[in-house]
């Protein structure tokens, strides 16, 4: 019975300290959320997504005349309109974190979500060191 009770004690104060973290966070007023529409390579627009107040349209076109139009709001970024022939880039919807970037190879665009609190470019990876 003792067991049992520091068991479930210890769980419990385990699952409060994972929820406590997530919302320090997920939460925090300085954790800006910063997304970057990038073409061929080169930083086309960053956008803190933490401000976006409006919903707002970016029309990108590629070298070859391509275009995707960049749906920016609060907090999410997606590719709402592209005239690549499989538009996979509109089909992956809306981003939120930077666990996969949305990719667009024919216009050679890539939008990704890049959190202040995480590593940034500047910084050397310590398991490839690039």
């Amino acid at each position: 019975m003792k067991n049992r009770v520091f068991i479930i004690t210890f769980a419990v104060i385990i699952i409060l300290a994972a929820a406590i973290i997530y919302f320090i966070n997920n939460f925090s007023s300085n954790n800006s959320v910063i997304a970057e529409i990038v073409r061929d390579g080169t930083i086309v627009k960053t956008v803190n997504l933490n401000a976006v107040t409006e919903p707002q349209d970016i029309i990108i076109t590629s070298e070859d005349g391509g275009t995707n139009t960049v749906h920016i709001e609060h907090n999410a970024i997606s590719i709402s309109e592209a005239d690549c022939p499989d538009k996979l880039c509109v089909k992956q919807g809306r981003i939120q974190n930077e666990v996969y970037p949305i990719v667009c190879l024919p216009h050679k665009l890539v939008v990704r979500i890049i959190k202040s609190n995480c590593q940034t470019h500047s910084e050397v990876d310590t398991v490839t060191g690039r």
